[in-house]
């Protein structure tokens, strides 16, 4: 075998390996994305979920109906009579 034959053979098995080993760390590569996407879309879902259970919870929280029953239960309030309603005009001259 002549020197510039194994010179060819030498780099076309180079060519070879790198084309196997960049094969292989694409694949590795995909599934440790794979793997990440999993993890990040379940966490995305988890949230959601949080989210969506916390705006019903601020709902029932803020909700005007509950919070005149407690104003009257528990501290006695009323609705204001005509006379101690106070106008404020913010444009007043």
């Amino acid at each position: 075998m002549r020197f510039s034959e194994l010179v060819l053979h030498i780099v076309a098995i180079i060519v070879v390996v790198t084309m196997a080993l960049a094969f292989v760390w694409i694949k590795n590569e995909q599934i440790r994305l794979g793997y990440i996407y999993s993890k990040r879309f379940s966490n995305y879902r988890e949230l959601k979920e949080l989210n969506e259970k916390l705006q019903l919870e601020w709902e029932y929280l803020t909700d005007y109906v509950r919070l005149e029953k407690i104003a009257k239960r528990e501290f006695n309030l009323r609705k204001p009579t005509r006379n101690e309603i106070i106008h404020y005009l913010k444009n007043r001259k």
